[in-house]
């Protein structure tokens, strides 16, 4: 199946980890036979050129049109590449409703191409609050009324969606891919130290780190026989090290890791014992499925993924902001991280695997183009 994947978020010059998720979708995609080829688009400063190149990644045919100007002329501009270098697509996938949605619904009116919508964004949630605008709003009642199905990575983010009013007959849940390196177990290194993980980028309105550090700071009050390791960085980093300082949590218990490489992150999660996630909203949370991957259970709100995949046998579900909850599950944890069966968790992981994502997404193309 051709597939045209049009994106908002996408691996590119100026940010290289955006949209990771969309190439692992199309790479996915790929192994499964067939042909993807991605067309973003994104405003250029005017002190960079305007750029139209096109490079492959994994069997992934990838377009960037780099603009200046308005967005309808380099739509023309990248669609026309597209069409002379790649030819015309069977299908199209609409990854986050943006203005990208107007070739999407262009294709469909002008060649009866169908087209899906993958959607990410946590706009729609209350939290956040993004989702405003007549135009916006015009464009994605627009953009659900004319698309095949609605694939949405969370059940809580179709809830939200429908919740914004937009209504959709067919809703489904897709899941983000986990790259194959998760799946190679790696032994634990037997080096006396319990160890607990969390990985985000350091916005607390979104990712509340300072209510793990709290929660910290009243387990370490009872025991100091762990070391929790934070990987990220954002722009509430130096922050949440300082309310580390204030809190007087013993350096000891808390190592900063900073913004590492997806292999560095692999590894920390094989040399932990539990993974702690205390978002205030999320639409997915890839972190929680890579834990379980990596055979190791988690803590996390009951955000995202979360209610769909933790239960006793997985983990624990924590309320929002209640660092003495968090507290007392982190007490817990603890000391029983070693009765959860790796074997079972690594088993409801295995639904985020390359070739899973891979055989749903390729069924999908296949539905809606019948």
């Amino acid at each position: 199946m051709r597939v045209l994947y049009l994106s908002e978020w996408y691996p590119n010059i100026y940010d290289t980890s955006s949209g990771r998720f969309v190439r692992g979708h199309a790479i996915s995609a790929v192994q499964q036979g067939d042909d993807v080829c991605t067309l973003f688009f994104y405003k250029a400063p005017q002190s960079d050129p305007e750029q139209l190149f096109e490079q492959e990644t994994e069997g992934v045919k990838e377009v960037y049109m780099y603009y200046h100007g308005s967005f309808l002329s380099a739509m023309r501009r990248g669609w026309q590449f597209v069409q002379e270098h790649w030819g015309m697509p069977q299908v199209c996938q609409l990854n986050v409703i943006s203005k990208n949605a107007l070739l999407a619904m262009w294709l469909k009116a002008k060649h009866g191409i169908p087209y899906i919508i993958v959607e990410h964004w946590t706009g729609y949630y209350p939290e956040s609050g993004a989702y405003k605008g007549v135009i916006h709003r015009l464009m994605a009642q627009a953009a659900v009324r004319h698309a095949a199905l609605i694939l949405t990575v969370s059940t809580e983010l179709e809830h939200h969606m429908r919740r914004c009013g937009l209504q959709h007959k067919d809703y489904r849940l897709i899941r983000n891919v986990v790259y194959d390196m998760f799946f190679t177990p790696q032994a634990r290194k037997a080096d006396g130290v319990k160890r607990l993980l969390h990985v985000s980028f350091f916005d607390d309105a979104h990712k509340n780190v300072s209510d793990i550090v709290r929660a910290l700071a009243l387990v370490a009050k009872e025991r100091q026989d762990f070391e929790c390791v934070m990987i990220g960085k954002g722009k509430d980093h130096q922050r949440v090290q300082q309310l580390a300082k204030d809190l007087h949590i013993p350096a000891k218990l808390i190592r900063w890791e900073g913004e590492l490489e997806p292999q560095e992150v692999c590894e920390r999660f094989y040399q932990s014992d539990f993974f702690v996630f205390y978002s205030n909203y999320e639409t997915a949370g890839i972190v929680i499925s890579e834990s379980l991957i990596c055979g190791k259970p988690v803590i996390s709100t009951p955000v995202g993924i979360a209610p769909d995949v933790i239960t006793p046998q997985t983990g624990v579900l924590v309320e929002k902001r209640n660092p003495e909850a968090l507290a007392k599950a982190i007490n817990h944890m603890l000391d029983h991280y070693d009765e959860y069966d790796a074997a079972h968790l690594r088993e409801v992981g295995k639904a985020y695997s390359l070739e899973n994502v891979g055989k749903f997404l390729h069924d999908i193309y296949t539905e809606v183009r019948s």
